[in-house]
């Protein structure tokens, strides 16, 4: 008898443990990740028909990109605790985010001069027309962004 109540609760521990981990994996898609990413990417590639060559030296650009990001990903984690430090305590410091915001601000232009550097590097990737295509769907993004 004893061995059966441990049998079950062994299923009934593991059952709900699968529930755990099935709904952080579900939230990690959502919010962002490799998920999204590579969601995002494929869904470039058909509004763009890309070539396959195309998909490939794309792909070699963000791996190459990923690798120059890592270098900021430590830095950028420091500074948005930081940020959220500030952000979250009972009275906002303005001085105090200011300078955080100087202390960092080499790291954040770098940061945005490499993802304007992939931004270029596909942009010369691909054809004009796929190019007129990118420009049209950048163009509406931002209308609807704007409200």
């Amino acid at each position: 008898m004893r061995m059966k109540k441990l049998i079950a609760a062994g299923i009934i521990s593991g059952v709900a443990l699968s529930g755990v981990a099935l709904a952080k994996d579900d939230m990690k898609r959502e919010f962002g990740g490799k998920q999204v990413m590579v969601k995002q990417m494929k869904r470039m590639a058909k509004m763009l028909d890309l070539t396959d060559d195309q998909k490939t030296e794309i792909k070699a650009l963000m791996a190459a990109q990923k690798e120059t990001m890592a270098s900021y990903k430590e830095q950028m984690k420091t500074f948005k605790g930081k940020e959220r430090e500030l952000i979250q305590s009972d009275n906002f410091n303005e001085a105090a985010f200011l300078a955080l915001q100087n202390e960092y601000q080499i790291t954040l232009n770098q940061a945005a001069l490499e993802r304007a550097r992939m931004k270029h590097k596909i942009w010369n990737v691909l054809n004009q027309e796929q190019r007129e295509k990118w420009k049209n769907v950048s163009e509406k993004r931002a209308e609807f962004s704007r409200g």
